[in-house]
């Protein structure tokens, strides 16, 4: 319990950290090309026993022939991870979670979808915001500080890319990373504008 609970602290600390250093437009991010279907099958290895002890299924589907994608690779591992992460949080024992990549014209989408609890849609718009949380009553059995997606929000804007989000209530959730296959680097120090989340 101390080493769950010190690893829950650490991971919120290090989700302000970062929220902190995108908004102040302090977020260097490096791009280099990498194999996407790699990041991809580490994420799922890495949050397969997580998974594995919910009783969750986690699917992997990797569009054939994905092109190198030239970005930052830690951030989109940390992108992925975070919503993952969730996905598996909020999906009931005997649910799956499904991890998906393709190529939508010049964009790569990272798509992770569940059939766990879902959202409302009146929660929908403020996902992404710094610190909220759907409001819920299921909220209360799912720690969490509402900053993962602020910070994947934050990191997908750097690349030039968006997040969309669409979930229904008591049928899951689908969260799209869409990043473009060249990123469009925001980090040179400019201050991130406050949210954009789309639900779409």
């Amino acid at each position: 319990l101390i080493h769950e609970s010190g690893e829950h602290l650490l991971n919120v600390v290090n989700d302000i950290l970062d929220m902190s250093k995108i908004e102040a437009g302090k977020f260097t991010i490096v791009t280099e090309p990498f194999n996407v279907a790699s990041l991809i099958n580490s994420c799922c290895d890495i949050m397969r026993h997580s998974a594995e002890q919910k009783g969750l299924s986690l699917k992997v589907d990797i569009a054939p022939d994905i092109p190198e994608l030239a970005a930052d690779k830690r951030a989109c591992k940390q992108m992925l991870l975070n919503v993952i992460s969730n996905a598996i949080k909020f999906t009931e024992p005997g649910g799956w979670v499904k991890v998906a990549t393709l190529v939508e014209g010049g964009d790569v989408v990272f798509e992770v979808s569940d059939n766990g609890i879902g959202i409302a849609d009146q929660d929908l718009p403020r996902l992404g915001n710094p610190f909220v949380q759907a409001n819920s009553s299921y909220n209360r059995s799912h720690e969490g500080a509402g900053l993962g997606l602020s910070v994947v929000k934050g990191l997908a804007r750097l690349h030039g890319g968006t997040v969309e989000l669409t979930s229904a209530v008591g049928e899951g959730t689908t969260v799209r990373i869409v990043l473009p296959l060249e990123a469009q680097s925001e980090s040179g120090g400019t201050p991130l504008d406050t949210p954009a989340v789309s639900a779409a």
